[in-house]
């Protein structure tokens, strides 16, 4: 058991991808008192009643709704009563009027029954409702100290967005200065084309500011990456000097092979340390790196590689996760077979071995084309010149997962998203140099190009990179890591919480800060001005739902779909002009606490009535036997469209009857008799790709029996899970 000590309060932001989540944390500081008496670290328990919300923080980072894709834990202290008569008063303009007087207490809650140190697995009363506050010795020491402190710097962020973020970048190393205006911008499609830049101008490269720039500042000799291989007695670590040796040599063979500032590479690697190295590399000589997650199908991968042409493919020959071995160079070859079939062929495919996996020896080889990574790189220079680009030069392409139509390639530039990373990073996480940090994504998708490289390296954090599974070789890896490396910050995703949650009921987390409300995405990040609006993209004022906008740019917006601006313009600035449309639903409530219901795109239209999944999903997750829900919309004669609900219950619960009785009527309870579900579709385990990501195109195929249209199910982490699936349809 774990005492929880406290948790850091931190505010919703909205991240700088079309695909944002918010995020669920919460955070541990070591203390004696965090161990046992054999000097072990006692483990986190979560709570199957926080399941349906998990938690959210409220200062600098968001806390997710039951089905986001992000998860934070973060350092805890010791919940310490902060008296309810506690009054704070700010003071409010226009754009700052949802973030109103807390003189009184938000609605629904009620008298904090017991906030001195608890010991987690304990139920906490009323946990939906009450309110947790920073003790004062945690918020003197916290970044940002108090909801003053926060309003003081969001006010400025909305009032003076290039004082306020010149003052930011300013701490950066830049080689020349960025022109004037800061930043200029048209999110209104009816006045041109849509257009944000920042910090035009400035030369600088994010690889400098996150590799030399620590060096030079004396941290050379701190550990910048931890590795933890699938088996637990597997890891290795490199310091930020060896770092930097390392992705200089591997600079230095791009460039050899001819690869220039503004040349694509594709990187198909899983969590190894070599993925990092990969990007900082790319970066550091001005190329534009596409990391594609490493459980994309052969088809997949062979569309980015058409779109982007790349000058390379930096690959490994397999890798094991748990007790499974993916070939991955197998599925490069059949990738490169298929682009070249479309007219883009790759010269150079650089191959890491990955000898737990695979041996050399059992690799298919292109001679050519192939290149062993440990043959050639470690005989180049551990120095290499950097290419400094323009703030607006591009960094990276990130494709979706392209489960309809083609993939989208988001398009980050250099100077504004190495800022605003950097930013949320450090305030999000309450980031201080003593912390060791962990962030379980995977680095083929945004978040962790943003917290497990980019911003915890721009602020010379010690960061974990794990290549295995949580729950291998039992339920416990994640917390055996946690204590290994004595880790403070925990970022993970609520979907691998509650996959853990079905061995055992014994992981609760308290949210602690600022008042909050579990939930609750609370209120923006520095710079981000959200608005809610209508149908008719008419901003609502007060206590309402809509659909959640953003009226300004921020430095990590991204700037477009790569060969697709118009795609760009259509998708997130044509359905509200003057606004960028993040496809999210939201509700505000009279507290100005803001609410995502979910995606508007997972929206049942139910006899008129407009239920978002997110929301019957956290109805049925809130009943205390089940662990998981995923809530499809399905075609009905009478009603338009039904729900239909695939239940995953916890460990050692039979199916029953009853049981789907229940479920429905905790439904209707919450939600109304509208929303209850026409169907509950027992599930062992639901489609999820090995980051953890359900795969609903999937749900939908069984839900309307389309069975021959299921599609692509190679990025699943277990493709059995659909025949097991669609034997209990009928059940």
């Amino acid at each position: 058991m774990v005492k929880v000590l406290q948790i850091r309060q931190q505010q919703y932001h909205l991240l700088h991808h079309p695909r944002h989540h918010p995020i669920y944390y919460f955070n541990f500081s070591f203390q004696p008192s965090s161990y046992n008496n054999k000097g072990q670290l006692l483990v986190l328990h979560f709570s199957s009643k926080s399941n349906q919300t998990l938690s959210i923080s409220s200062t600098a980072a968001a806390v997710a709704k039951k089905n986001s894709s992000c998860c934070l834990i973060t350092k805890m202290t010791s919940f310490v009563e902060n008296p309810v008569e506690k009054k704070l008063k700010m003071n409010t303009c226009n754009h700052l009027r949802h973030v109103e007087s807390m003189a009184t207490l938000p609605s629904g809650a009620g008298k904090i029954s017991h906030l001195n140190s608890v010991i987690l697995g304990e139920d906490l009363a009323s946990e939906e409702n009450d309110l947790v506050f920073p003790s004062n010795h945690f918020s003197s020491q916290a970044l940002v100290s108090s909801p003053e402190k926060y309003l003081e710097m969001y006010k400025r962020s909305i009032e003076d967005p290039a004082g306020f973020w010149s003052d930011i970048a300013s701490t950066f190393y830049w080689k020349h200065q960025w022109n004037q205006p800061v930043f200029s911008e048209n999110l209104d499609v009816t006045k041109g084309t849509i257009n944000i830049e920042w910090f035009k101008g400035g030369i600088t490269n994010i690889c400098y500011n996150a590799l030399d720039r620590n060096i030079d500042a004396g941290n050379g000799s701190k550990i910048a990456l931890y590795w933890e291989g699938n088996e637990p007695d597997v890891d290795a670590s490199l310091s930020y000097s060896q770092l930097l040796d390392k992705v200089c040599q591997l600079a230095n063979y791009l460039k050899d092979i001819d690869v220039k500032k503004g040349d694509a590479v594709i990187i198909y690697l899983p969590m190894l340390m070599e993925l990092p190295i990969a990007m900082l590399a790319c970066a550091r000589i001005g190329a534009v790196h596409s990391v594609v997650f490493a459980g994309f199908s052969a088809e997949s991968l062979s569309q980015r590689i058409v779109d982007c042409k790349p000058k390379a493919v930096i690959t490994c020959n397999a890798v094991r996760r748990g007790p499974k071995v993916i070939n991955l160079k197998e599925i490069v070859d059949a990738a490169l077979v298929e682009s070249t079939k479309n007219g883009v062929s790759v010269d150079v495919c650089l191959t890491y071995e990955n000898q737990s996996a695979m041996k050399r020896e059992a690799t298919k080889w292109q001679e050519g084309r192939d290149v062993w990574w440990q043959d050639i790189i470690p005989t180049y220079p551990t120095t290499c010149e950097v290419e400094w680009v323009d703030a607006e030069d591009p960094l990276f392409l990130l494709y979706t997962s392209g489960s309809t139509g083609k993939p989208k390639g988001v398009l980050h530039t250099t100077g504004g998203y190495m800022v605003y990373t950097a930013t949320t990073f450090k305030y999000a996480f309450d980031y201080k140099p003593s912390d060791i940090y962990w962030c379980t994504a995977d680095c083929g998708w945004i978040t962790g190009h943003s917290y497990v490289t980019y911003g915890p390296l721009l602020n010379g954090a010690s960061v974990i990179i794990f290549e295995g599974a949580p729950n291998y070789p039992d339920s416990g890896r994640c917390w055996d890591i946690v204590d290994k490396y004595k880790v403070t910050i925990f970022y993970t995703a609520p979907t691998l919480v509650r996959s853990l949650m079905r061995d055992g009921d014994e992981i609760t987390p308290l949210p602690g800060a600022w008042p909050q409300k579990p939930g609750s995405a609370t209120f923006p990040f520095f710079g981000v001005l959200p608005v809610i609006v209508d149908e008719k993209g008419t901003e609502i004022e007060g206590e309402c739902s809509g659909y959640l906008c953003v009226k300004n740019s921020w430095p990590g917006a991204f700037r477009t779909l790569y060969g697709d601006h118009e795609r760009y313009e259509t998708t997130y600035f044509k359905p509200f002009p003057g606004y960028y449309f993040s496809g999210d639903g939201c509700s505000r409530d009279k507290d100005g606490y803001h609410w995502l219901t979910g995606r508007v795109d997972d929206v049942i239209n139910v006899s008129g009535h407009r239920i978002g999944t997110a929301e019957v999903e956290s109805a049925l997750v809130s009943h205390p036997k089940c662990a998981e829900a995923a809530v499809v919309g399905v075609e009905h004669e009478v009603k338009g469209q039904g729900i239909y609900a695939f239940v995953t219950l916890v460990e050692g619960v039979p199916y029953s009857e009853e049981l789907r009785k229940e479920l429905i009527v905790a439904v209707r309870k919450q939600i109304g008799a509208f929303a209850a579900p026409d169907k509950i579709h027992w599930a062992p385990g639901l489609p999820k790709t090995r980051s953890g990501k359900i795969m609903r195109r999937i749900l939908r195929k069984i839900a309307s029996k389309q069975l021959d249209e299921l599609g692509d199910t190679s990025t699943l982490a277990d493709p059995s899970v659909v025949d097991q699936l669609i034997e209990l349809s009928d059940c």
